[in-house]
């Protein structure tokens, strides 16, 4: 499918990686169909995988989701394709249509962060027994404690949602070009700067880029890289990825945006993301890195902390 032909819900859907759920249903004794319990693929497969049930459940489970479609809509989309569709749909950003896709947008943002993002992001938490982060509300004399979904989304998402986040900016963006437009504001054009290509020195904070040498030093004598820095691949693509949020929650790293980040992390280690698998052994797709944050040994990289330390 086009990505230009979407309605504007199947655009939100694919750009908040809306699943498909199903309902699994047993007949009970008395020959009555009885709904257990409705879940995505990816919950049910969860559940398979780590709850205790009896084998016999586990494979009914699994017969009923296989050949399940994942999601509504099989389509992933760029950064400059989500701008041209909002270029189409809005009319170049007509002030109007702007308008009115901002609410439809923002009310699919809060729902979307209330039922899902909220209690992911809480569920995550709790697994890895964390301290929940809460912030104090005054009403008049009185204040009240409520939990920091902001903070805690922030540390357990992080970059996932980037595409989200660049659609709201850029009709907020729009929306005040336009009331700018509509003023009577005078002023010089400011002087257009050319953008340098990121490095992967530029990826790091400035206090660690002349010591990048003896982390590859580490990472090739742990037995990570080989002679020319290329990744030896043990099980997954995901590898470089899991060392990338690893030295990026320490504070190591410094990525303004995922997508360009990743990719140049990447290829300094002589591998590729992409945005649909290519049949490249060496590539892996931006969704697949943005997973990796859940599957992190920590204890993996314990041969890094003196020189994140700085020892």
């Amino acid at each position: 499918m086009n990505y230009y032909d979407l309605t504007l819900i199947e655009f939100l859907d694919v750009l908040f990686d809306i699943q498909n759920e199903y309902t699994y249903s047993i007949t009970n004794d008395n020959g009555v169909r009885q709904e257990l319990c409705t879940k995505t693929v990816e919950q049910y497969r969860s559940m398979v995988l780590t709850l205790d049930l009896h084998p016999k459940l586990k494979k009914s489970i699994s017969a009923s989701i296989e050949g399940k479609s994942e999601r509504k809509l099989d389509i992933e989309l760029t950064e400059i394709e989500i701008y041209n569709y909002l270029e189409k749909v809005t009319s170049n950003f007509d002030k109007e249509k702007l308008n009115s896709i901002y609410w439809v947008i923002n009310a699919y943002y809060q729902t979307f962060r209330v039922e899902i993002l909220n209690p992911e992001s809480y569920g995550i938490y709790k697994y890895k027994k964390w301290d929940i982060p809460y912030h104090d509300v005054r009403f008049g004399s009185k204040i009240e404690r409520y939990v920091d979904y902001k903070t805690m989304v922030s540390k357990t998402h992080g970059f996932m949602y980037m595409d989200i986040e660049y659609c709201w900016s850029l009709v907020n963006r729009k929306r005040s070009e336009n009331q700018q437009l509509n003023g009577t504001t005078t002023g010089t054009k400011k002087q257009k700067t050319i953008k340098q290509p990121l490095s992967f020195a530029g990826l790091f904070k400035p206090e660690y880029r002349d010591r990048l040498n003896l982390l590859l030093d580490r990472l090739q004598s742990n037995g990570y890289t080989g002679p020319n820095n290329d990744w030896l691949i043990k099980t997954d693509t995901n590898e470089p990825a899991k060392l990338f949020y690893y030295l990026k929650d320490r504070g190591v790293i410094i990525a303004p945006k995922f997508a360009p980040s990743i990719k140049c992390f990447y290829k300094n280690f002589g591998c590729e993301v992409v945005e649909k698998f290519n049949g490249n052994p060496r590539a892996t797709t931006r969704r697949n890195t943005e997973s990796a944050k859940y599957s992190i040994d920590e204890s993996e990289y314990k041969f890094l902390l003196s020189w994140i330390d700085k020892k």
